[in-house]
């Protein structure tokens, strides 16, 4: 059956072809039905002749949690896959006022790893930077893929820029840099009318949803992560530059990188004629980590996965790239297992509502967003300072609140 041909006579029971299964027209008409909230609960999507990589799970990986999914091979070996739409239940940790003290707002991320503060009402921005440690904890993102902007009238800045047609996989926020944030607030101005949920993943069950070959890898292995900075903005082939942190040239780019703990390489290419400098940046971080007891994964190693870049950049370089610390390439088969893993640990908030309030313990909890469409305003902070260690032939956590 055609997407174009649907009706509004629920449940649907739909059977794609092997050929809709696969082409990219019938992704792009799945993905607008569901973010338009035209696939409802009950209804059911299949199909008898795709493979493991056609729209349908697309469909159930974009938006995790929200389909069961049954697999079986046919007698003929032809593999069959059924989507059922299902609506969640809540399973944040939702309170209709705000936290008295840092203290209790420390009591509650212990607990949960998040706490959303469902008011209704505005709320006092002075408040919530007095919760995360005032002021002078603030951070900024001189050292993130990205500029942001101020949120108008407000000390929270925009989200980030990337195309709202496409999802942003899990991640914990700046977790690539030698320091990163303790807490990341998050302020929903105004909703989306239609997608557009800052997604939360708990980073403890994740690492518990591996396979047991990939737990004892994430633990005694470690990555690089790699970045390439030139001169110009809005290069055509790299999307970051030094001007960003101040620097003249390459040869400051380098010490003032090289001062932080990064490893720096300098290259010399070609470029319609010319020889420009590109520094490369490299950091060895954990896979996994050991956090308040328990051991987490590292979802910013999910959030760099290349068929992500791929996506959204076409032939354009990454921003960021991984390999393991012995110089060898991830697979594609290990970023999609760490991303099932991260995305099956999901946490639902139904939705964003006008107000809401969402502060995350940045190293426990993962975000991401999923694609929208209209406007959407959500504002970020970010506030107090971790980093990494490794003692103990172990990677831990520190931070301005241990």
């Amino acid at each position: 059956m055609r997407l174009t041909n649907l009706t509004n006579n629920h449940p649907w029971d739909l059977v794609l072809s092997k050929e809709d299964s696969q082409e990219p027209e019938t992704w792009e008409k799945l993905k607008e039905l569901h973010i338009f909230r035209q696939i409802k609960p009950g209804d059911r999507i299949s199909t008898d002749m795709g493979d493991i990589t056609n729209n349908l799970s697309r469909l159930a990986k974009t938006f995790p949690g929200e389909y069961r999914v049954i697999e079986s091979t046919l007698a003929d070996g032809n593999f069959q896959q059924e989507l059922l739409r299902i609506s969640p239940s809540s399973t944040a940790n939702i309170c209709h006022e705000m936290p008295a003290s840092t203290e209790q707002l420390e009591s509650q991320l212990y607990e949960h790893g998040h706490i959303l503060i469902r008011t209704g009402q505005p709320l006092n921005e002075g408040k919530i930077i007095e919760l995360i440690g005032g002021r002078e904890k603030l951070m900024n993102y001189k050292h993130g893929l990205n500029e942001r902007k101020k949120v108008p009238n407000s000390i929270f800045s925009d989200v980030t820029p990337w195309s709202k047609e496409e999802e942003i996989l899990p991640h914990n926020e700046l977790s690539h840099h030698i320091e990163f944030p303790k807490y990341v607030c998050f302020i929903c101005k105004q909703p989306a009318p239609y997608g557009g949920e800052t997604t939360i993943y708990d980073c403890q069950q994740a690492f518990a949803n591996l396979s047991p070959s990939f737990k004892k890898e994430a633990t005694e292995k470690n990555v690089i992560f790699v970045r390439k900075h030139v001169e110009q903005r809005n290069h055509k082939k790299y999307d970051s530059s030094w001007q960003a942190i101040l620097a003249k040239n390459s040869e400051e780019a380098i010490a003032h990188w090289t001062k932080l703990g990064y490893t720096c390489v300098l290259h010399r290419e070609s470029e319609n004629g010319n020889i420009i400098d590109v520094v490369e940046t490299q950091l060895k971080r954990p896979l996994a980590y050991h956090y308040q007891e328990k051991t987490c994964l590292h979802a910013s190693i999910v959030g760099a996965a290349s068929y992500w870049y791929q996506q959204l950049l076409g032939d354009k370089k990454p921003q960021m790239e991984l390999k393991w610390e012995d110089g060898e390439p991830f697979s594609e088969a290990q970023f999609q297992e760490m991303e099932k893993a991260i995305k099956s640990a999901r946490i639902f908030y139904n939705e964003w509502q006008k107000n809401d309030l969402l502060i995350l313990d940045n190293l426990r909890i993962a975000h991401g967003r999923l694609p929208f469409r209209g406007k959407r305003l959500v504002g970020i902070l970010m506030g107090g300072k971790a980093s990494f260690e490794f003692k103990e032939n172990e990677w831990i956590l520190s931070s301005s609140h241990d």
